[in-house]
């Protein structure tokens, strides 16, 4: 399987004890920042450190975005991932879908402010029968690693900003910082998290390309170090619009082999594809 027996059962106590919801992103932090109304693909495929992974060991979120006014949109998304390996039976599930609302101005500029949370679909016989997707899910993505949290609600709060917004050169700083609360379904106790991210983006008529630097710290376990309960990732990607439609590639390195699950352990990086169908010229 992807983890070993030791780091499979790490992985899953953290999920038993703490990881009860989980941080919650509406529209990719990987992806470049647009206000249009749109539908978009993402297709993560982990770069797993073991062999007799299979192709089909992906992680897709397909989710869109609906502007209600020049500074309101609303958000969606539905995850599903997909674990196969050679000798190993094939687990695939729908993980818990989002909806959220954003604030923010539809040239890019100003402030930025995100709320919403995910329905708790998955229960606790997900974990039993489809444990090695939902871990192919938390890789795929760790940011939105709440999508595979059985039995859980997410509540999410995030506000920022473009800190720099150039139209002439398409250089974009977009900072975020975050809150979230994990909440579960049963007598569990809630969770804080908190998270930042900083992309900086070359914003083109027809060609993106940028770089995300990515953090998120679980705030309720004080007697873990900063380390201990921190993820750091690195994610690049670049995309080209053709009309309405924009094919885009991905890539992301954990920064750190120790941390919340120890993400660097078991995976090298994350590749992807991804396509967004702009509703709006």
């Amino acid at each position: 399987m992807i983890l070993s027996r030791g780091t499979l059962m790490a992985v899953t106590l953290v999920c038993a004890a703490t990881l009860q919801g989980q941080v919650a992103h509406a529209q990719s932090i990987w992806m470049p920042p647009t206000t249009n109304s749109q539908i978009r693909l993402e297709v993560l495929k982990p770069m797993y450190d073991a062999e007799g992974v299979g192709f089909w060991t992906q992680a897709w979120y397909l989710s869109g975005q609906a502007r209600l006014s020049p500074v309101v949109a609303l958000q969606f998304e539905v995850p599903y991932s997909r674990y196969e390996e050679e000798g190993f039976e094939t687990q695939s599930t729908v993980g818990n879908p989002y909806i959220g609302m954003v604030y923010g101005a539809k040239d890019l500029k100003g402030v930025i402010v995100e709320a919403g949370g995910r329905l708790p679909l998955l229960s606790e016989e997900d974990v039993d029968e489809d444990l090695a997707a939902l871990i192919n899910g938390w890789a795929a993505d760790f940011t939105r690693m709440e999508a595979f949290a059985p039995e859980t609600v997410t509540l999410r709060l995030r506000a920022g900003g473009h800190v720099v917004n150039n139209a002439e050169s398409g250089v974009n700083l977009r900072l975020m910082l975050g809150a979230q609360a994990w909440i579960p379904t049963d007598d569990g106790e809630t969770e804080l998290v908190a998270d930042a991210d900083m992309g900086l983006w070359m914003l083109g008529t027809q060609a993106n390309v940028g770089a995300v630097l990515s953090a998120k710290t679980l705030l309720t376990e004080s007697d873990l170090s900063i380390s201990e309960r921190s993820e750091f990732q690195l994610g690049l990607s670049g995309s080209m619009r053709f009309g309405q439609v924009e094919p885009g590639i991905h890539a992301r390195l954990p920064l750190a082999n120790e941390g919340l699950i120890g993400l660097g352990e078991f995976v090298d990086a994350v590749v992807g594809v991804t396509c967004t169908v702009h509703l709006v010229p």
